[in-house]
């Protein structure tokens, strides 16, 4: 995975450094601990991306075209603030870190991410899990 030095990206703390949606062959992208509260749409320019690291941020909610990265194979979101979820078009995801969030309940649609290798769902707030999960 990709390590970064914080001081590096310090001073982008809360938003998105101006350009780096323009970036379309970006393959990955690790933005953990810079105190990202949201991200933009304009995300779904990443068309390349395979792996996405945002953990340790104060996210809440994501865009919904977070679910044009269809590239996607590895998200990380531990550690934020997600209450809700929508990822159910992220196919080709394999690994899927949802740990340390606020979620209460997964979307139905997860039962449909079929190359999904690793799920983590620890020190969440889960009540039960879709009934689909884990079915072929």
């Amino acid at each position: 995975m990709c390590q970064q030095d914080k001081n590096l990206v310090s001073p982008f703390r809360y938003r998105l450094p101006d350009g780096l949606l323009h970036l379309r062959n970006l393959t990955q992208l690790g933005l953990n601990d810079v105190a990202l509260q949201r991200l933009p749409n304009d995300i779904s320019n990443l068309t390349s991306l395979g792996s996405l690291e945002l953990r340790d941020n104060m996210l809440k909610v994501l865009p919904d075209s977070i679910s044009f990265l269809i590239k996607l194979k590895i998200l990380d979101l531990g550690s934020n603030d997600l209450e809700t979820l929508e990822i159910g078009n992220l196919r080709k995801l394999s690994i899927l870190d949802l740990s340390e969030n606020q979620l209460d309940y997964l979307p139905d649609e997860i039962d449909g991410l079929q190359s999904l290798t690793d799920l983590c769902l620890s020190q969440n707030g889960l009540e039960y899990l879709p009934d689909g999960i884990g079915q072929s």
